[in-house]
This record gives structure tokens, sequence and C-alpha cells, in this order.
């Protein structure tokens, strides 16, 4: 048992000195924007600037999945005008 704790330590560190300068530039930009996406990560490693929005918070580009469960109000769709119930 110690002997694979071994190796995966040591695989461990091999892998940390190889890919060191590419943990040193993510390790600035999460301290410098505190989030990173997929594609924030790829343009710091490509030596690109990263694009944020005016304020500089981060903006997906994608928008958010929409949730399984319905809305409880009306929101904004066409031709969606309730009548009370009577008796409610």
């Amino acid at each position: 048992m110690r002997r694979f704790v071994e190796e995966g330590e040591n695989t461990a560190r091999e892998i940390l000195a190889k890919y060191r300068a590419e943990l040193e530039i993510i390790a600035k930009g999460l301290l410098e924007l505190e989030t990173l996406s997929r594609e924030d990560i790829d343009a710091l490693i490509r030596g690109e600037p990263i694009s944020r929005g005016d304020n500089g918070d981060y903006r997906p580009k994608d928008p958010p999945r929409r949730s399984s469960v319905p809305s409880s109000g009306p929101g904004n769709r066409p031709g969606y005008d309730p009548e009370p119930q009577p008796g409610a």
C-alpha cells in the first residue's frame, strides 16, 4: 500500500513540475479575477488577454439553462391573461 501512495505522489510531483508554467499563469489569473472559465484558462495559456464585461464581471457566453420547474408568475408569455376563478 505504501508503494502505491509513494508512486502516486511521485507522479503528481512530475505532473506539477512539467506544467509549472501553466499553473503559475492560472494562479495569477485567479488572483486577479477570482473566477476563470474554461475559455479564460485556454486564453491565458495561449498568452491572450481575457475579455470581460464592461464592469469586469464574468459573463458566460451562453445563456443559463432554464429550470425544469415552471415559474410561478406569467412572465412575458404572450396571450397569457388568466381570469380569477370563482370561489378562490
